[in-house]
């Protein structure tokens, strides 16, 4: 979930789709996951999977149990949801 405006216009979500088609038929679903696990951000500094796993656990991602895991795919989440609450209390 972005800190989007509020208002979506119709033309803004069929943009997003037409451009979210053209990139699945032009990459594949493989490449796509693999371009944003390589450069999503998960922290100070870091980014992708296998820099937010060597930099949390010290081990490679084939290395982490269910739990490490779990916790790095929460961590995109939690970045956008704290940036957010951030920018409100700043502003008020």
């Amino acid at each position: 979930m972005r800190c989007l405006h509020r208002h979506k216009t119709l033309r803004r979500k069929l943009r997003g789709a037409v451009l979210a088609y053209r990139l699945q038929r032009a990459w594949g679903k493989r490449r796509i996951l693999d371009a944003y696990l390589n450069r999503v951000y998960l922290g100070p500094h870091i980014r992708g999977v296998t820099a937010a796993s060597r930099y949390y656990f010290h081990r490679d991602p084939a290395q982490l149990d269910l739990a490490q895991a779990a916790m790095l795919a929460g961590l995109p989440a939690a970045i956008r949801v704290t940036g957010c609450l951030l920018r409100l209390i700043t502003r008020a």
